[in-house]
């Protein structure tokens, strides 16, 4: 005879699940964010090196 399903244990384990899913989510919205402002800073880093180099070439 199969042992029966416990809902109990079976719910328990569905809001585990839930839990590491939703942390999972939060750390890679969060790594996105991260990954967002470093591309922002690194485009106004290269923004501002391109327009030193084109300044530094004109007064050539």
């Amino acid at each position: 005879m199969e042992p029966g399903i416990n809902f109990s244990t079976l719910e328990e384990q569905i809001l585990l699940l839930k839990e590491a899913t939703d942390a999972v989510l939060l750390d890679t919205i969060g790594l996105g964010q991260k990954m967002q402002e470093a591309f922002g800073q690194h485009a106004v880093t290269s923004l501002s090196s391109q327009m030193l180099w084109t300044t530094l070439q004109s007064e050539n």
